[in-house]
């Protein structure tokens, strides 16, 4: 089974997380005109385990960081590692002492330097705290607690990263939310800590636009999007979408919201109703919207080209401008990562790790 974050390091390469049972690797991929081939494969560490609302969750979240043309940092169990992602050597090691409860990520060039740090440092999320590390050598630069009683479960994106209260780990999907039940933002920068206007639960990684920053939220899955500006936690818009139409859909794992941003600045969600909107980010007015036959699974913004992934198998090609859909492909199963290879061509990886090269007409 491939890991969602699969990473791009060459034109030709691909690496990727699979797993099968309880043990995990990254593996890297050749890929030839009409073939891909495996050309190297390194395990990564096994499952960890967090104590979590009264409970102790096991979790084997691995996933990979390309920093470079050629590097990788990679993260598994209490394993980090930085890889050569052409051949897979390890060029360098370390344990941590805690395994990630979320796949990790750079800083980004979006986010503003602190410190030591830079928009080649690796943000891991560890449970109740998310280290910062750096390669060559490879190293830990700092290790940040979350707020009290709130755990780091989502990717960071621009600093930002996604913390849960414990007191909502515990609450009733369907009871109104209290206020000391609402989530937090928590920023690595500042310690911020922002209540947000709605919840109980965050949907996805937080994206970034100028000084505002979008965060997906919702009771049972991404019911809307909330704009907080960044120096005071202040909400500047929210947007509502429709809950998902069918008992069938809230019974899954919740899907979280993907964001994309467009080259104009856009921002485009895709949501478990199923539907698509694109919004202007700094008032969160419209453009358009279209619905969807299938949940989404992951988005990928390729200049004027949205490719989506849906639950069905479908990988649908989406003109950014319109949202009008000018093609579709067939998956065997659903995409958990779309990787840009050039463009208007990207690589798709399924759920049973399966790799497709997929061009737009």
């Amino acid at each position: 089974m491939a890991e969602p974050g699969a990473c791009l390091v060459a034109t030709d390469h691909l690496a990727l997380v699979v797993r099968r049972g309880t043990s995990q690797a990254a593996i890297g991929l050749e890929l030839g005109a009409t073939s891909v081939h495996t050309g190297w494969r390194q395990p990564l560490g096994g499952e960890g385990r967090h104590a979590w609302a009264g409970h102790h969750i096991a979790l084997d979240v691995g996933s990979l960081v390309p920093l470079g043309h050629d590097r990788l940092f990679a993260a598994g169990g209490t394993s980090r590692l930085e890889l050569n992602g052409l051949d897979g050597t390890v060029l360098d090691h370390m344990e941590a002492n805690a395994s990630p409860s979320a796949p990790a990520g750079s800083l980004g060039p979006s986010a503003a330097p602190a410190g030591a740090l830079g928009p080649s440092t690796v943000l891991v999320p560890e449970g109740q705290t998310v280290s910062a590390y750096e390669l060559s050598p490879l190293r830990r630069l700092e290790q940040r607690p979350t707020p009290p009683g709130t755990w780091a479960w989502a990717p960071p994106r621009d600093g930002y990263v996604s913390v849960e209260a414990e007191s909502a780990a515990n609450a009733d999907a369907d009871a109104p939310p209290r206020p000391d039940d609402l989530p937090l933002v928590w920023s690595w920068h500042t310690n911020a800590q922002w209540r947000l206007p709605r919840g109980p639960f965050l949907r996805g990684a937080p994206s970034l636009s100028g000084d505002l920053l979008l965060v997906p939220v919702g009771l049972v899955a991404c019911e809307g999007i909330v704009a907080l500006h960044l120096p005071d936690g202040d909400l500047r818009w929210q947007t509502t979408f429709a809950p998902p139409a069918s008992p069938v859909a809230r019974q899954r794992p919740p899907l979280a919201c993907p964001l994309a941003r467009l080259p104009n600045g856009d921002v485009v969600a895709a949501t478990p109703a199923p539907s698509l909107h694109c919004l202007d980010p700094k008032t969160g007015t419209p453009r358009w919207q279209r619905p969807l036959e299938a949940e989404p699974t992951v988005l990928l913004t390729d200049d004027d080209t949205l490719w989506l992934g849906q639950a069905e198998g479908r990988l649908l090609v989406i003109e950014a401008t319109t949202g009008q859909v000018v093609d579709e492909a067939r998956l065997a199963v659903f995409a958990v990562a779309l990787v840009a290879r050039r463009p208007r061509e990207i690589i798709a990886v399924d759920r049973l790790a399966s790799v497709y090269v997929c061009r737009r007409a």
